[in-house]
């Protein structure tokens, strides 16, 4: 038995609290369920450290089982990384672009995605504080980068959209076990020899997770599990996932520069981030500069010959977050542009929808039947005498439906277009 839910059914005032007429589940599954008033008195909360017995490399897959201990509530990667005295080059943004990709899986099958470009962007577009607190989570630098001779620790969050709110979250006691696989980047990719333009000898030394859970009484437990299964019928939910597309070209220094990605995806789309990096010429060039954001005069986003936004930078930037469900207040932090790490200055947020809250679908863009449908960019002429090659990259998030068996747990994912 838990501790804390033992000590928890104990007390008399959290007797009291269980039963005040605000009482409800909030982890009973309802699409943009207000939990505000819910009296939650005797649950409890743990972090655990998970291991895991795959090999811990670069360049590979590292597999967690995810331990059936409660409501899985977060997830943090903690990895470690060494490198020569002589590395002394290492990308500012190494902390989050080492780790190229995490993925949730479900009996083999992917059901989030985390790239490694989706991540800084979700983390540039947060709030000023939220947004700091994550950049030093993951160590991320700006102009010079990382220095460090030997073994430097770093936290990667793990931002998936069934951690943005309770009844998104996954009950591990009653789903099909769960394995988070974190896929590595070459030990070359972000860091090179200070000898001259050589890849460094970047290695992992160790990678584990650490997970927090959520446990409930045994009875409000089965009154969930009752309340989302007992029709005999899968719970179906809304969850968001993400997508990264790229297109390189090369680019000119001091001059503004034109770029155009075509869109790939037919996915119903809440959020797309849009930014331009360089470096992709030589290891040398790439080191400093890939994923460090470059400044965008102009923006347009246009399909089946319609232009749907053309925007200057400074517009997209600032307006991206802004909510129509709330406030009309501006809560993204694009105006930092002294004080923030290269991995997460110059990302652009187009909002498909009226918020900045992606816990539902308030507004999307269906882009199944968009013929065309292209993101340009104008670059300014601050682009360095070292940056030749570049890439337009846009990240993503759009919403898929995700069901789950009542009677063996099992989970899919479905529709997404």
């Amino acid at each position: 038995m838990n501790p804390v839910l033992n000590s928890n059914a104990s007390s008399a005032l959290v007797s009291v609290l269980d039963k005040v007429d605000t009482q409800h589940n909030p982890f009973e599954y309802k699409y943009a369920k207000n939990e505000k008033g819910t009296s939650l008195a005797s649950c409890s909360r743990s972090w655990q450290e998970t291991t895991t017995t795959s090999s811990k490399a670069l360049n590979s897959a590292i597999d967690f089982h995810l331990s059936k201990n409660g409501i899985l509530n977060n997830i943090v990667i903690k990895m470690q990384l060494e490198a020569n005295a002589n590395d002394d080059k290492l990308n500012a943004s190494i902390g989050a672009l080492q780790i190229r990709e995490v993925q949730l899986l479900s009996s083999g099958r992917v059901v989030a995605s985390q790239p490694a470009e989706c991540l800084l962007s979700l983390v540039a577009h947060q709030p000023y504080a939220s947004r700091k607190a994550l950049e030093d989570l993951l160590s991320l630098q700006s102009a010079s980068g990382h220095v460090f001779g030997k073994t430097a620790t770093f936290y990667v969050p793990v931002m998936f959209s069934c951690f943005e709110s309770n009844e998104k979250k996954f009950n591990l006691n009653f789903v099909e076990p769960l394995v988070l696989r974190v896929l590595t980047a070459d030990g070359g990719s972000y860091g090179m020899n200070s000898a001259g333009d050589a890849v460094a000898s970047v290695s992992l030394t160790d990678m584990s997770l650490f997970c927090e859970y959520i446990n409930l009484p045994a009875s409000m437990e089965q009154k969930m599990i009752q309340n989302d299964f007992g029709s005999g019928e899968p719970l179906s939910r809304v969850q968001w996932n993400l997508i990264h597309e790229y297109t390189e070209n090369t680019i000119t220094a001091s001059a503004n520069n034109t770029m155009t990605h075509e869109i790939k995806s037919n996915n119903v789309v809440q959020e797309m981030y849009i930014y331009v990096d360089a470096g992709y010429d030589d290891q040398q060039k790439g080191v400093a500069v890939s994923g460090k954001g470059i400044a965008l005069d102009k923006i347009r986003i246009e399909s089946n010959g319609i232009t749907i936004a053309e925007l200057d930078g400074k517009i997209a930037g600032i307006y991206g977050d802004r909510s129509e469900d709330q406030w009309q207040m501006f809560d993204g932090s694009y105006w930092d542009t002294t004080s923030r790490a290269d991995g997460t200055n110059y990302r652009y947020k187009y909002n498909f929808g009226l918020s900045a809250d992606t816990r539902r679908v308030f507004g999307s863009s269906a882009f199944r039947e968009l013929n065309n449908f292209k993101v340009t960019v104008t670059t300014s002429t601050g682009v360095g005498a070292n940056q030749t090659q570049a890439r337009l990259h846009v990240c993503l998030k759009y919403a898929q439906l995700e069901s789950i068996a009542g009677e063996s747990g099992r989970i899919t994912t479905s529709i997404s277009s």
